[in-house]
This record gives C-alpha cells, structure tokens and sequence, in this order.
C-alpha cells in the first residue's frame, strides 16, 4: 500500500524548482516537498516554506494527516550529506539554526510560500 502511494505520488509531480546540489522543491499535485537529486522526496509532502541558506535548505510543514504529516514542524537539510532534521518546535529549530551558524536573513527563498 504504502509503496503504491509512493509511485503515485512520484508519478504525479507536476514542476519543480532547482534549489541547490541538485535538490529541488516539488509540486505533488498541490503539495509541496524536497527532492534528492534522484528524485525521490526526502521532505515529505505540506512543505509551506524553505529557504536555502547554503548549504541548507531549511523550512517547515504543517500538518495535514497522519500518513502524509508525521515529522510536521520545522526542518533544516543539509545538502552536503542529505543529513535531515525534521519536526522542530520553533524553539529546537532556532537552537538548531544557532548551533550551524544559519542566519535566515542571508538565505535565498526556494518557494513562492516562502518568507522567514
């Protein structure tokens, strides 16, 4: 079941946006994720709004049902060894942010949702 959810999912990617290291930011008929560079999501679906801060992307989900939202909340990924942190309170994502030296302001937006 779950892989035919997957196949769907991937074969209903409608556009994409290039981000960094080959990452990008996809449409899956009406909700957004990340990509690897294989294609393949490695930020689920509900992605609102990411930033690429180099090399990072950071962002959050929000929460739209319990097989499509488990890690809802803030993430940051890093593009170097697709290491992700996912479902952070406001507060772990700031303290995750600090411990990296991230400055959001520095960052380019990756979506048309974006805005920290």
């Amino acid at each position: 079941m779950i892989l035919a959810i997957a196949l769907f999912i991937y074969n209903t990617v409608e556009n994409e946006t290039e981000l960094v290291a080959g990452y990008s930011y996809i449409n899956l008929g009406g909700y957004h994720a990340i990509a690897d560079p294989n294609e393949h999501p490695v930020v689920e679906s509900n992605v609102i709004r990411c930033k690429i801060v180099d090399p990072y992307i950071v962002g959050e989900r929000v929460y739209h049902d319990e097989l499509s939202s488990p890690n809802y909340g803030y993430f940051i990924l890093d593009t170097r060894n697709g290491q992700l942190l996912e479902g952070l309170k406001e507060a772990q994502f700031q303290t995750a942010l600090g411990v990296r030296k991230l400055n959001l302001s520095a960052g380019e937006n990756c979506s048309w949702r974006s805005g920290f």
